[in-house]
């Protein structure tokens, strides 16, 4: 779960970097494909413990505390990225 919510909007914000800055792509797509990589991968790891434990569509409230403080976390990293990217990117047009 750490690696989740700590790698994975670094690496998100870094592939959108390279995307952005090599080829003609649009970046607010670039931002949208990242958010929903995220979200989506928080939910596949949510999905997966909810399977194996049968309690998908009940969590507990700690479960649910985690989920929602790793949605914070990534989603605070991938902001500051994203914020970053903007700078860099208008300073290089």
């Amino acid at each position: 779960m750490v690696l989740n919510a700590l790698v994975t909007p670094i690496y998100l914000v870094i592939i959108t970097y390279h995307f952005a800055v090599k080829h003609p792509i649009n970046l607010w797509l670039g931002i949208v494909g990242s958010i929903a990589s995220l979200y989506g991968s928080i939910f596949i790891q949510y999905w997966n413990w909810g399977t194996t434990t049968g309690m998908f569509l009940t969590p507990d409230a700690e479960t649910v505390r985690m989920v929602m403080i790793e949605v914070i976390i990534s989603t605070v990293i991938l902001s500051i990225g994203m914020l970053v990217l903007f700078i860099i990117k208008s300073r290089q047009t």
